[in-house]
């Protein structure tokens, strides 16, 4: 009984856990939602206000330009006469203009109405406001607004127009107008402000109900993420246990595998008994099949090692046209097995490189046997040694078979051929591409290939030559000294 209050009292706290957090979501919408409409508010008053207060002013400097009779003189210097002085009250009286002033074309004031007397003529444009010149250049009106809260005898917010007076096709005046804009922008708030407020109380209402079902979705996926988090832990242990499976095995393998091969090459040589013909058809099988199986094991290793991040390069300067001779002839008995030839071409001078040779020997070789399986008997695979545009490159041609368009993709993926049909005919892991593309990029170089359908592969790795063979002339290709 007191099992099942205790259960019960804890699903009673997540269900209120899970409620607190719904509300607190629905609390941190709402509050996003509610600066959002504040802001939006805010800036369609500013344009609301901004476009009233350009057309009104607008309207009233057009005014005074076109129902002033002297503004001509005016704007040349004329003392204004008690008429000139009516008009300018009327348009103040009836347009709410609380400042009116005029200058001539060059931007000197000529009259402002707080000072009717002239006192205050040594104001210019040029000082007081040089974008308002523009308005002679381009006979477009300008309008600016500013904030007077801080200002003597000025609105909170009023705007300032200037108007270019032309007649018979010249500028004959600029006219200001400063028009308070404050109530204005009082009215315009309060609208928007009821219709930004009816907004987000449509917007909550509506929010509200979507918003409980994505909280119950992503409940069902927390819970989804942890049942995937589980079998990815177990997924992650399995495969850890099966690495170290193979590895295990593929060690115990090679071991007894090289005791075999010392003593069976022995006898292919003849060096323990002089074996009959038979006989040494059957060691030499033997040899072969203790080779393709030892290179096998070792493949399955390395790429063990790669995956696991253990494999690292011992670089040191080696010959690079060195280390593919020997290569030729180290995996000369594939070669031999394949019915094929191995053969360098071109230049030998040496090409000095900071490499791991060990490990370029071991690309190479998987170059050359991959070349070999795709060859027909009596073809010859060549390999060369040249310069690639700041790299030493290493090319192995061969004139087999050839990749299809839609293989090219996977041929240096791991367990697969460059022609999935040949893979049981011509035997391997598929691991041998996957190994040399890891190698090469190990050493900082790229690989490649460019193949025909029908006609052969050409396979290619670029390495980097060493900083001061670089730094030492144009060439890649040094010659040891």
């Amino acid at each position: 009984m007191t099992k099942k209050r205790s259960s019960g009292d804890a699903s009673g706290r997540e269900r209120k856990v899970g409620l607190y957090r719904q509300i607190g979501i629905l609390f941190i919408s709402s509050l996003i939602l509610l600066v959002t409409s504040f802001w939006l508010v805010t800036l369609l008053v500013d344009r609301s206000v901004h476009r009233y207060a350009e057309r009104q002013s607008l309207a009233w400097a057009e005014y005074a330009g076109k129902h002033m009779t002297r503004i001509e003189d005016l704007a040349r210097g004329a003392k204004p006469t008690d008429a000139d002085l009516s008009e300018i009250a009327d348009i103040e009286r009836l347009g709410d203009v609380f400042r009116f002033k005029l200058f001539d074309p060059n931007g000197t004031l000529r009259f402002a109405s707080e000072d009717p007397l002239g006192t205050a003529e040594n104001e210019d444009l040029r000082t007081h406001k040089p974008e308002a010149l523009a308005v002679v250049e381009t006979l477009r009106p300008l309008t600016a607004f500013s904030d007077g809260t801080e200002k003597p005898n000025r609105p909170d917010l009023y705007s300032e127009t200037y108007l270019p007076v032309v007649k018979n096709g010249k500028v004959v005046a600029i006219v200001e107008v400063y028009l308070d804009q404050t109530a204005m922008r009082s009215e315009t708030q309060k609208e928007y402000s009821l219709f930004g407020a009816g907004i987000l109380v449509l917007a909550l209402l509506s929010f509200a109900g979507p918003l409980m079902a994505t909280v119950n979705v992503l409940r069902r996926l927390r819970r989804a993420n942890r049942l995937l988090e589980i079998e990815r832990t177990r997924a992650v242990a399995s495969s850890k246990a099966k690495s170290e499976f193979i590895s295990t095995v593929s060690h115990e393998l090679r071991t007894p595998l090289t005791t075999i091969k010392g003593p069976l090459e022995l006898l292919q040589i003849g060096q323990i008994v002089q074996l009959n013909e038979a006989a040494q058809e059957l060691v030499n099988m033997a040899v072969k099949n203790a080779n393709i199986l030892l290179s096998l094991v070792n493949d399955i290793l390395d790429f063990q090692k790669i995956g696991s991040g253990k494999m690292k390069m011992a670089l040191k300067p080696e010959d690079l046209v060195q280390v593919a001779t020997e290569a030729i002839d180290t995996f000369r008995w594939y070669a031999t097995n394949r019915g094929v030839e191995f053969a360098f071409e071109g230049s030998r001078e040496p090409v000095l490189l900071d490499i791991d040779a060990k490990r370029i020997t071991q690309v190479i070789g998987n170059l050359l046997s991959n070349a070999a399986k795709f060859s027909p008997p009596g073809a010859t695979v060549t390999i060369s040694v040249s310069d690639a545009n700041g790299a030493a490159r290493v090319t192995v041609r061969d004139h087999g078979c050839g990749i299809s368009e839609q293989n090219r993709e996977l041929v240096f993926e791991k367990f697969s051929q460059g022609d999935s049909s040949d893979t049981r005919s011509v035997g391997g892991t598929g691991l041998g591409l996957a190994i040399a593309k890891e190698v090469v990029e190990m050493h900082g170089g790229r690989i490649g290939f460019d193949s025909t359908l029908g006609e052969g592969s050409t396979f290619y790795f670029d390495l980097p030559v060493r900083l001061r063979d670089r730094d030492a002339g144009p060439s890649l290709l040094k010659t040891a000294a």
